[in-house]
């Protein structure tokens, strides 16, 4: 069952539209309290004498979930196997994330259907070191009977060539970030290139990659997304007659909108890899009704980069993981994060630095840095590869 929590702001959370079995609510706590983590921050909610309720276990925060994580590899033994993925983090202190894409595509499957069998996906979201959203979406096909081209990141330089390959290929959908099926509208307008053979196109995020889309009079295909992200997987799902940013939490979900407007997750699943109890996912959101017809509450999410980072590709940047790998360096006397945009989102990265003594406040120094950064970090390497402006170092002052 999904479950959307009324908005209610200036208090706690409201109670749930509809019914949370509390025998699976006493079960995933039980999971939960088996990793050592975590184990004292449950405990006095494991009372078998009382019966639990959500709203008043304590949030889930991200490190609290990366530890547990780290803790369960090797411990599961009632659920199936899982992909780790990244999810954030450094080399020496990285955060991987466990997901079942064969569980989540399943219930995409009934639930969504972007994808028949017929259909052919040509896949360019990048197939990075421990990327997940390339192989979900592979997986997705897959499960839905479609033909996948998994392909990955589409340079600049070969657009046109493979858009040329993909309509021979009789390719029907694509599934892309935001960043790159911008590139595609605008190449295609320069060259008077058409994308008739278009139909549907797959992509991930929450607010601020939809402010990324394409205008729609200018990508005619159906525009199917998912609220997803490494960390935990897909949320919800939005179809071609869906409100924009507005999301269906898939069954086994179970989302409230606290008292701040931030958005928390809990996942009731047995099958999960990891139980998430009133994870805050760092995004404001709303309850509202979807134009779609659905009849059931939807999610309405609304990005807030001074609170959840920076988005890129699906992928959360935390600042504070960028500015403790600047300072590794010698040459680095301290260092802060600026987001930019051009848009009403935030969708770059600028790094400041402020030098020591007697080192050069040239552009090798701030490549050096730039290079330290990226070469260390879980992600933002990948990520980059695919939009190189969005991270830049400058010198402070």
């Amino acid at each position: 069952m999904s479950v959307v929590v009324s908005e209610h702001r200036g208090g706690p959370s409201a109670a749930p539209v509809g019914r949370i079995a509390s025998d699976s609510l006493r079960r995933a706590l039980a999971r939960v309290a088996c990793l050592p983590s975590l184990r004292h921050k449950y405990a006095e909610h494991l009372d078998a004498a009382v019966v639990p309720v959500l709203g008043r276990l304590p949030v889930l925060t991200r490190a609290e979930l990366a530890g547990a994580v780290a803790e369960s590899n090797g411990l599961r033994r009632a659920s199936r196997g899982a992909g780790l993925y990244a999810a954030g983090g450094s080399m020496a202190t990285p955060w991987l994330a466990a997901a079942q894409d064969e569980g989540v595509t399943a219930e995409l499957h009934e639930n969504w259907r972007p994808l028949w069998r017929g259909d052919v996906l040509a896949n360019l979201y990048p197939a990075g070191r421990m990327q997940w959203a390339h192989y979900f979406y592979n997986a997705l096909a897959v499960r839905s009977e479609a033909d996948v081209l998994p392909f990955g990141r589409l340079g600049d330089d070969e657009l046109l060539q493979w858009l040329d390959f993909f309509r021979e290929r009789r390719v029907t959908a694509l599934a892309a970030p935001p960043e790159t099926l911008e590139r595609i509208v605008q190449v295609c307008a320069v060259t008077g290139r058409r994308l008739d053979w278009l139909r549907k196109v797959l992509w991930h995020g929450g607010g601020q990659e939809h402010d990324r889309l394409p205008a729609e009079r200018s990508l005619s295909a159906e525009l199917w997304s998912c609220y997803a992200s490494a960390e935990v997987g897909v949320v919800g799902h939005a179809g071609p007659f869906c409100l924009p940013r507005t999301y269906h939490p898939l069954p086994g979900r179970v989302v409230e909108v606290a008292g701040d407007g931030m958005i928390l997750l809990t996942v009731l699943d047995e099958g999960a890899p990891v139980p998430l109890l009133r994870y805050r996912l760092g995004d404001f959101g709303a309850v509202v009704r979807c134009a779609c017809g659905r009849p059931e509450p939807a999610l309405r999410v609304v990005h807030d980069a001074a609170v959840a980072g920076v988005t890129i590709h699906g992928q959360l940047v935390q600042p504070d993981e960028l500015v403790r790998l600047a300072s590794e360096l010698e040459e680095v006397a301290g260092a802060e994060v600026v987001l930019t945009g051009n848009g009403s989102e935030p969708d770059r990265i600028r790094l400041r630095i402020s030098l020591r003594s007697g080192v050069p406040a040239d552009d090798y120094t701030c490549e050096w840095v730039r290079h330290h950064v990226l070469s260390r970090h879980l992600v933002l390497g990948a990520l980059v590869a695919e939009d190189a402006e969005a991270f830049e170092v400058v010198v402070s002052g």
